[in-house]
């Protein structure tokens, strides 16, 4: 099947062109939701950078909260 963002190299239809607007339409809020995507991925995967620690240090503290006389191995 041939790439609907290529233009054809003979003589340019209206139906071309509305299905090259279309594809481009298509095209470009993929790229648009893509883009978004990776800003919230990113923006996310910043936020939670320092998570895994704060999390052990609670669980520690929750531990020695709740089971004072717990001994260690």
């Amino acid at each position: 099947m041939e790439n609907p963002l290529v233009l054809p190299s003979k003589p340019i239809t209206r139906s071309h062109i509305k299905r090259y607007g279309a594809a481009m339409s298509l095209y470009v809020q993929d790229q648009v939701t893509q883009e978004l995507h990776d800003l919230a991925f990113n923006k996310c995967c910043l936020e939670l950078e320092g998570t895994p620690r704060l999390l052990t240090l609670l669980e520690a503290y929750v531990d020695g909260v709740a089971r004072p006389n717990r001994t260690r191995a």
